[in-house]
């Protein structure tokens, strides 16, 4: 038996907090940007700098924010009209 305890079990004592701002370092690329490739590796010291290794190009991400939807409410789905009938 492991010595943690499961976060997914309702008697875990020790729940994560909720994050309000979450990391940037936790957004890790899937593919580069140029190939699509998917031997990415962190490139250097620099945090958010990737290399891949298939292209042999450099590049960062950058989470820049969230923008406002500029669609009118109207226009946006119904949370309960999924496929009625």
């Amino acid at each position: 038996m492991s010595a943690h305890s499961d976060p997914s079990d309702p008697g875990h004592a020790n729940p994560a907090p909720a994050r309000t701002n979450p990391s940037p370092a936790h957004a890790l690329p899937l593919h580069c940007p140029y190939c699509a490739g998917e031997d990415l590796h962190p490139h250097g010291e620099t945090h958010g700098a990737w290399e891949c290794r298939e292209c042999l190009r450099a590049f960062s991400v950058k989470f820049v924010g969230l923008l406002a939807s500029s669609r009118p409410s109207s226009a946006l789905p119904h949370p309960t009209a999924r496929g009625s009938r």
